[in-house]
C-alpha cells in the first residue's frame, strides 16, 4: 500500500494538460524540486521560488502561497518551505500516515502573457487516493491574484449560468450509466443534495493559450468536499473569451491584449 502511495505522490502533481509558461514568468517565478529516499524509491516534493529575491519572499510569491494547504508552511522562505517539507514527509512516511500534519503539495507554473500568469496547485492527504486542485491567476506587475470583480460587470449573472452548466454536466455524466450501476446511484444522489456555486468559487479559474494568445476561460471544481464535490475529476466549466467578451470589465479585457 505505502509503495502505492509513493507512485501516486510522485505523479500526483498535474496529469492535466499544462501550457508552456510565458517568458515573462520564467523571468519572475521558478518551480524548485528535491526528493527523500524512501523503499528503494524516491518521492518528490517541489516548491515555488522567486527569481527576485533570496533574502525574503516577493510580494507575488507571498500571495501565490496563501494557496497552500499547509498553514504554517505560508511565513517560511522557498528554501525553508522545501527543507521542511522533506523533513515531514520523511516523519510521515516512517509513522502513521494518518496522523499526519502535511499535505502532500506541488506547484506547477502554467501559461500566461504580458503581465498575467496562471498557477495550478496539487494536494492530497497522505495515505488517500483522492487528489484536490486549484488555480490562481496573477497580475504580475501588481503582485495580486485577480477575483471575479476583476473580470466581471455583473458576475451574478456568469454564476447562474456556470451553476446550470455544472448540472447539465452531472446530467450528461449520469446518462453514461444504466440505473443498476454503483456509479449511477452516487451522481443521482449528489445531484439532488449538491450546493450550487458560490462566487467565490469564480476565483478558481485558469487562463487558456492558444497560438500565444488567451482564448477560453477554465472555471475549475473538483474534489469529494465542499461546493468542488465532483464525480468528474478535475473538472472545469470552459467560456471562450469572445463569447463573455459582453460581461468583462474594459481594465480586464485591456490585459489580455
Amino acid at each position: 500500500m505505502k509503495k502505492l502511495i509513493l507512485i501516486t505522490l510522485s505523479f500526483l502533481l498535474f496529469s492535466c494538460n499544462a501550457q508552456n509558461p510565458s517568458k515573462m514568468s520564467e523571468e519572475v517565478l521558478l518551480v524548485q524540486k528535491d526528493s527523500i529516499a524512501h523503499n528503494n524509491g524516491f518521492v518528490y516534493v517541489n516548491e515555488l521560488s522567486s527569481k527576485t529575491s533570496d533574502k525574503s519572499p516577493s510580494g507575488l510569491l507571498s500571495v501565490i502561497q496563501e494557496l497552500s494547504e499547509n498553514k504554517f508552511l505560508r511565513s517560511k522562505l522557498p528554501e525553508q518551505r522545501l527543507s521542511h517539507k522533506k523533513t515531514m514527509l520523511k516523519e510521515c512516511l516512517e509513522e502513521n500516515l494518518q496522523d499526519c500534519d502535511y499535505i502532500a503539495e506541488g506547484y506547477e507554473i502554467r501559461g500566461g502573457k504580458n503581465e498575467l500568469l496562471n498557477i495550478a496547485y496539487s494536494y492530497n492527504q497522505l495515505g488517500s487516493a483522492d487528489s484536490f486542485f486549484k488555480y490562481g491567476c496573477y497580475d504580475i506587475n501588481s503582485e495580486k491574484r485577480l477575483i471575479f470583480t476583476d473580470l466581471f460587470e455583473e458576475p451574478l449573472l456568469v454564476l447562474n449560468e456556470i451553476n446550470e452548466k455544472y448540472t447539465d454536466q452531472l446530467s450528461n455524466e449520469l446518462s453514461n450509466y444504466e440505473e443498476e450501476d454503483y456509479e449511477y446511484d452516487i451522481i443521482a444522489e449528489y445531484m439532488e443534495t449538491k450546493d450550487p456555486f458560490q462566487l467565490s468559487d469564480l476565483n478558481n479559474f485558469e487562463l487558456i493559450l492558444k497560438d500565444e494568445n488567451f482564448t477560453a476561460i477554465h472555471f475549475h471544481y473538483n474534489g469529494l468536499g465542499g461546493n468542488y464535490k465532483s464525480v468528474i475529476p478535475n473538472g472545469y466549466i470552459e467560456y471562450s473569451l469572445e463569447d463573455l467578451k459582453p460581461r468583462l470589465k474594459k481594465s480586464f479585457i485591456n490585459k489580455l491584449k
